[in-house]
């Protein structure tokens, strides 16, 4: 590796390991910001946190105001489990989605710092990506304007590149009936069947990445053991592609819906997002792929990142890992050497790229 060559996997994975074992849900990322700091402040870097407790380390005399972004999240989903450090691999929560991805960002930014320690790059791990992303929402607020170009640390399988995610929102579905003896069911009618048809209806479905899905993640019903429910409410995960929006979705959801049940939006809605594979940040990691013997392959993810928010600040932006991404929320989540040392390679040759020439120029 031209940038790389004087890391080692064994280093890397040990301070990987060290980052892993540290629980991390979003809402209680202090111990494992505080652990980032000391990582970086030992590897050259300048290290430090805003108002949100967001992570930052940037080379010593990189300016206030840069050009280039690295950002991932420090936070993981609940389901912690220990981690373990043996046969060249990493694993435990969090290893793959994202702390794979943001440890093998700030050591690129270290290794950018040994080529030249002013370089405009900044590497960030954001507050709460698994939640609402109040992270990144304040970093949109409150972050640098001259940021040009942004790469989303998120697992892709050191050769994909995610020009795009889906959008995310949380739809209700309330459904009512008639009631009734649950001794006599045939006399009354029944809002938790209306809703399980619904469900039902569903599951037959056979879903993919490029159409609107619908997830039951909850289910509430019945007024008594003995009475037939008059009211039920489902809780329908909705994830949309790029090209269609909440209206679709909710349209769609529509023609499957039995009388007696109404569905609306509930929280927050993230629109979906796709950028060009022309505009900057996508092609310089196709390049710097390219540059590793590599086959880059562009795609778009099922769910939702901060790539969702941060494209308001620039669409030169992509998202790129370390870590096969099916393994992300499972209790297989597992991360190689290998793996690390290319994206390290990747990251560092990508930012070269946007940083020659018109690329810093968008």
């Amino acid at each position: 590796m031209r940038f790389a060559d004087a890391l080692r996997a064994e280093d890397i994975l040990k301070t990987l390991y060290s980052v892993v074992s540290i629980p991390s849900p979003s809402g209680n990322e202090g111990r494992v910001v505080k652990a980032l700091i000391d990582i970086a402040e030992s590897m050259g870097l300048d290290a430090w946190v805003d108002r949100a407790t967001n992570f930052y380390a940037a080379p010593r005399n990189a300016p206030s105001q840069p050009l280039i972004l690295l950002a991932s999240h420090v936070d993981t989903v609940r389901d912690w489990f220990p981690a373990s450090l043996e046969d060249g691999a990493v694993r435990g929560r969090g290893a793959v989605d994202a702390k794979g991805p943001l440890v093998s960002m700030i050591y690129a930014v270290a290794t950018l710092a040994r080529i030249d320690d002013s370089l405009p790059v900044w590497v960030a791990g954001f507050v709460g990506e698994e939640a609402d992303s109040p992270g990144a929402k304040y970093f949109l607020e409150t972050g640098p304007r001259s940021i040009r170009h942004i790469v989303i640390g998120e697992p892709t399988g050191t050769t994909r590149i995610a020009i795009g995610y889906r959008g995310s929102a949380r739809i209700a579905v309330a459904c009512s009936g008639r009631g009734g003896h649950s001794a006599s069911p045939w006399m009354g009618e029944s809002a938790l069947l209306k809703a399980a048809k619904i469900v039902e209806e569903l599951a037959a479905r056979k879903p993919s990445v490029a159409e609107v899905t619908f997830t039951p993640t909850r289910l509430v019903a019945g007024e008594g053991d003995n009475v037939v429910p008059m009211k039920a409410e489902l809780i329908l995960d909705t994830r949309i592609p790029p090209g269609k929006d909440l209206g679709n979705a909710l349209e769609e959801l529509q023609r499957i819906l039995p009388t007696g049940c109404e569905a609306r939006a509930m929280g927050e809605y993230v629109p979906p997002v796709k950028v060009s594979l022309n505009k900057p940040v996508p092609r310089a990691l196709v390049r710097a792929i390219l540059r590793i013997g590599e086959k880059p392959r562009p795609v778009v993810k099922a769910g939702t990142s901060d790539m969702n928010y941060l494209v308001r600040m620039t669409d030169s932006i992509a998202a790129y890992g370390p870590g096969d991404p099916s393994l992300a929320h499972t209790r297989l989540e597992r991360i190689t050497g290998e793996e690390l040392l290319k994206a390290i390679q990747v990251y560092v040759e990508a930012v070269l790229e946007l940083l020659r020439g018109k690329n810093t120029l968008g």
